[in-house]
C-alpha cells in the first residue's frame, strides 16, 4: 500500500503540490487571512501565502491618503533610533513602530488642512490594523522634517519653519520673506502642546538674525538635544561662530553652551548622545584645540576625556546601553600611556557616572580595556555593537572578530578582512555582512555571510550569481537597505539586484538555509526594505507600489507594508462606502488652536478646506508615476525602463495612430 502511494506521487507531480500546500495552512494558523490578500496576476495565487513562515503583508501606511504617496526614502536610513547627524524620511523603531513624513492628509489620523505641507506621522500596530497619528496637526502651512523619533513611538524630534508656541517670533512668518528660519521641536503624541528646543535665554523677537540649526543629535527618548546653532542664544555665546548647544526637557527648558572657554566660544564638533542625555563631542575651542573625545558634564561638574593626547586622532564609535562604557578608535595606546602611538585599536572606555571630575591625564589601565589588542595586525576598525550591548564586532588585517563585554574575550569569526555593511543580532550571538573573500565567486561581487563563534561562515546568498546584495548600505540612488538576523541566526533579510537587465530589485528572506522572496513574485516594480523590529524579525518593513492586501486604496502610489510573522488582518466583512473612511480610528487629539500663535501674529488665511479627493488616474499620470519609479533604479537598468515606460503610457505619433486604425479595419473585414 505505502509503495503504491509512493508510486502514485512520484508520477503525479500535482499531487505532491497539493500536499504540501494543504500541509502549508495547517501549519498555520493565519492562513486564512493570508489567503485574504490580493491576487498577484503572476502566480494567481494570494500574495501573502507565497510568504515563509507563515506571514503575511501588513498595510502599515493609511488605506487612504488621497492620491499622495508616502515618501519612504532616506539618506541614512532608520536603524540607528534617537541618534540624526541631519533630517529623516522614516524611521523604523526597534519596538515596531514607524515614522515617516508625508504631504497626504489622511482622515482619522487627526491630521489638519495645511495647503499639504509635509506632516510626520507616526504608525503603530493595533490587535486590529495599524493605527496612524499625524504628529505635526498644525494649521499654518510649514513643512515639518523629521529629526528623530522616540524610542516608545510616542514623540518626535522635528524641524519646523513654523512658529508653533508663543516664545517662537522669530521663524518666517514674522520675518522677511527671504529668512529661512528653523527651529527643533519635540512634538507628542499626546496631544500636549510642542517644546522647543532651540531656545536660550536670550530673548526671541522678529528682528532676531537668521537661524540655521545643524548637526542635530538626541538620546532615544528625545529627553535631550544637541544642536549647532549659527544665531547666538545665550549673552556669552560668540556671534560669529556655529556654537554648541544642549537642551534637556528638565529645569528651565533652555538650551545651554557646550564647552564654552572664557570667550563665550564653543566651536565643536557632535558625535551622539549618551542613552543618559550627555552629548559626545569634539571641543575646537579653548584649551580643547587638541580635538579629544568628551562626554559631556552638567551644570558645573566639567567632561569626561574619553581619548588620548595626540590631535584628532580618535573616532568615537558608540556608548554601551547603560551609559557606563564608551568605544573608542584611536592610534593612541592607552593602556601604555599618552602620546604613544601604534597600530589602530578598539578600546572600551569606562565613563564616570554623574558626580564626576574630569580626568586630568588619558584614562589609566583599570578604566580603559584594549578589545582589539592582540588581534588588530596592521590596524583595526569598529563594525558594530549589538543593541543589548552585549558584544563589539570589529575586522583587521587578522580577520573578523566578537569581543564579548561579559567575558572580555575576542573570539574570531572569520579570516575575512573586508566584511561590510555588518548588522548583528540583538543579542549579539550572530553578524550578518558582505564580503568576496569567502565565496570565490568568479563574478567578483560580495555575497552575505552569517558569522558566530566556533562555527564556519554561512553562506547566505548564491556565490553562483552576479547578483548585487546589500544588507546596511545606502545605495548610489540614496534607497537605503536595512536588513537583519534573527538571535537564534535561523532567519536573514536582504535586498537583492538581478544581474539580469530585466529583473527588478528585490527583497528576500533566507530562513533556516532557505531562500524565498519576500517582495511579490513575478512584480516588474522595484522592492527596497526600509529595516526590521523584533529578535526573531517579526517585522520586515518596506515600501510598496502595488496594492497587496484589499484594505489599500492608494494602487499606484508608494505605500508601508510589514511582512510579518503570523500577521495579517482580516478583511471587514461591510465593504466600506464612499461616505465611510477605512482608515483607523487614531486617538483623539486636541487641535493645536490659536493660542500655539505668536501674539500680534497675523498668518495668511487658509482656505475652509485645502484638501482634494483623488483624480483619476490619467494616462499622463501613469507615465510620470513609471518614470519616477524608473529613477530608483541603477544606471544600466534606467535606460531600458523608461523606454518601456514611454512606450506603455507615452504619447503616440500620427503614424502610429495610422497604423492601429488600418490594423482595426483588417481586423473587422
Amino acid at each position: 500500500m505505502l509503495a503504491s502511494l509512493i508510486l502514485f506521487i512520484a508520477l503525479t507531480p500535482f499531487a505532491l503540490l497539493t500536499f504540501s500546500s494543504t500541509a502549508l495552512a495547517a501549519e498555520c494558523p493565519n492562513e486564512h487571512v493570508r489567503e485574504e490578500s490580493k491576487i498577484n496576476p503572476s502566480t494567481n495565487e494570494p500574495y501573502s501565502t507565497q510568504l515563509p513562515d507563515c506571514r503575511a503583508y501588513e498595510l502599515v501606511s493609511p488605506p487612504d491618503t488621497g492620491g499622495f504617496p508616502v515618501t519612504a526614502a532616506s539618506q541614512s536610513g532608520g536603524r540607528r533610533s534617537g541618534v540624526t547627524g541631519g533630517t529623516e524620511l522614516y524611521q523604523v523603531m526597534p519596538g515596531g513602530t514607524v515614522f515617516f513624513v508625508s504631504q497626504a492628509a489622511p482622515p482619522e489620523t487627526g491630521a489638519v488642512p495645511n495647503g499639504r505641507a509635509v506632516n510626520v506621522f507616526t504608525s503603530t500596530r493595533s490587535p486590529r490594523d495599524w493605527v496612524t497619528t499625524d504628529l505635526t496637526p498644525f494649521s499654518t502651512p510649514n513643512s515639518s522634517q523629521l529629526v528623530a523619533g522616540a524610542a516608545n513611538g510616542t514623540a518626535a524630534l522635528i524641524l519646523s519653519e513654523a512658529s508653533l508656541v508663543p516664545d517662537d517670533q522669530d521663524n518666517p512668518e514674522n520675518e522677511p520673506e527671504n529668512v529661512n528660519a528653523q527651529d527643533l521641536y519635540v512634538v507628542h503624541e499626546s496631544g500636549q502642546a510642542p517644546e522647543l528646543v532651540s531656545k536660550g535665554p536670550l530673548p526671541r523677537t522678529p528682528t532676531t538674525l537668521q537661524r540655521v540649526i545643524s548637526n542635530f543629535i538626541s538620546n532615544p527618548e528625545l529627553s535631550s538635544v544637541a544642536f549647532i546653532s549659527q544665531t547666538p542664544l545665550e549673552a556669552r555665546a560668540a556671534e560669529n561662530l556655529s556654537n554648541c548647544y544642549t537642551w534637556t526637557d528638565v529645569g528651565s527648558y533652555e538650551a545651554g553652551l557646550i564647552g564654552s572657554d572664557e570667550h563665550g566660544d564653543s566651536e565643536c564638533t557632535l558625535h551622539a548622545m549618551t542613552p543618559e542625555g550627555r552629548p559626545v563631542y569634539v571641543d575646537e575651542s579653548g584649551d580643547r584645540q587638541n580635538g579629544a573625545l568628551l562626554v559631556g558634564g552638567a551644570g558645573m561638574i566639567p567632561p569626561v576625556q574619553i581619548s588620548g593626547t595626540t590631535p584628532f586622532a580618535a573616532t568615537y564609535d558608540g556608548i554601551s546601553p547603560d551609559d557606563r562604557v564608551a568605544y573608542v578608535t584611536t592610534l593612541d595606546q592607552l593602556q601604555e600611556g599618552a602620546g604613544v602611538t601604534g597600530p589602530t585599536n578598539v578600546y572600551a572606555v569606562d565613563v564616570p557616572k554623574f558626580p564626576a571630575l574630569e580626568l586630568s591625564e588619558p584614562p589609566q589601565p583599570s578604566d580603559v580595556t584594549c578589545i582589539s589588542c592582540g588581534h588588530s595586525g596592521s590596524g583595526a576598525t569598529f563594525l558594530a555593537q549589538s543593541a543589548d550591548g552585549s558584544h563589539i564586532f570589529f575586522s583587521s588585517s587578522e580577520g573578523l572578530w566578537s569581543w564579548d563585554a561579559q567575558t572580555g574575550e575576542a573570539n574570531e569569526l572569520s579570516n575575512a578582512t573586508n566584511v561590510s555593511e555588518a548588522i548583528p543580532s540583538e543579542n549579539g550571538e550572530y553578524l550578518i555582512g558582505l564580503t568576496s573573500q569567502l565565496a570565490g565567486n568568479p563574478h567578483g561581487t560580495a555575497d552575505v555571510y552569517e558569522f558566530t563563534a566556533s562555527q564556519p561562515p554561512e553562506l547566505v546568498t548564491s556565490g553562483e550569481s552576479a547578483d548585487t546584495y546589500s544588507t546596511a548600505e545606502t545605495s548610489t540612488e540614496g534607497y537605503p537597505s536595512i536588513g537583519g538576523v534573527s538571535n537564534d541566526g535561523r532567519r536573514v533579510a536582504y535586498d537583492r539586484e538581478p544581474a539580469s537587465d530585466e529583473g527588478p530589485d528585490v527583497i528576500d528572506e533566507w530562513v533556516a538555509g532557505q531562500t524565498t522572496q519576500l517582495s511579490p513574485a513575478g512584480s516588474t516594480e522595484p522592492y527596497r526594505l526600509m529595516g526590521t523590529a523584533g529578535g526573531e524579525l517579526q517585522d520586515i518593513f518596506f515600501t510598496a507600489n502595488e496594492a497587496l492586501v484589499p484594505q489599500d486604496l492608494n494602487a499606484g502610489t508608494t505605500d508601508i507594508y510589514d511582512a510579518r510573522l503570523d500577521g495579517g488582518f482580516p478583511v471587514p466583512e461591510a465593504a466600506t462606502s464612499d461616505s465611510q473612511t477605512p482608515n483607523p480610528i487614531a486617538p483623539s487629539l486636541a487641535a493645536y488652536g490659536s493660542n500655539l500663535t505668536p501674539a500680534g501674529t497675523t498668518l495668511a488665511p487658509l482656505p475652509t478646506n485645502t484638501s482634494h479627493p483623488s483624480e483619476p488616474v490619467t494616462k499622463a499620470r501613469k507615465l510620470s508615476m513609471a518614470l519616477e519609479q524608473c529613477k530608483k533604479k541603477s544606471k544600466r537598468k534606467r535606460a531600458n525602463c523608461e523606454a518601456k515606460a514611454r512606450k506603455s503610457y507615452g504619447r503616440k505619433t500620427k503614424a502610429e495612430k495610422n497604423s492601429t486604425k488600418t490594423n482595426s479595419g483588417k481586423g473587422d473585414k
